[in-house]
């Protein structure tokens, strides 16, 4: 298979399973939250606070769309950014006590609709 069809493949799993488990909607699992979104509080929530610059490096997103993120989180109220201590060129996030339960909550939120996706997905010819 020539790699023009190949990457065309790929491409085409990926659009037909995002669509499928309903990543790309506007409420990931049911939440207010975006993907992105969802991934920046995930990430966070697994420590206390992290540079900004890592956070961007980790997720690979763009600085300045991370900042409009990262302003969106914070009117919201569910993170708090500050500057670095050790260097104030940059800057430090963390999440706030309020969003604790909703980054807890999304991994359960999953479970109920995995099965059902998966049931509906059509075989393979080999049946695999």
């Amino acid at each position: 298979m020539a790699l023009d069809a190949r990457v065309a493949a790929v491409r085409s799993f990926n659009r037909f399973f995002t669509e499928r488990i309903g990543v790309l909607g506007e409420g990931l699992l049911h939440t207010d939250y975006s993907l992105t979104e969802a991934r920046v509080l995930f990430e966070l929530g697994q420590v206390e606070a992290m540079d900004v610059a890592d956070l961007r490096a980790a997720l690979g997103l763009d600085a300045g769309y991370l900042s409009r993120l990262l302003s969106r989180l914070d009117d919201k109220g569910l993170l708090r950014r500050e500057r670095s201590k050790r260097d104030a060129r940059r800057q430090r996030v963390a999440l706030t006590p309020a969003d604790a339960p909703p980054t807890r909550s999304s991994t359960p939120a999953r479970r109920p609709r995995t099965p059902s996706s998966s049931t509906a997905c059509p075989r393979t010819p080999s049946g695999a």
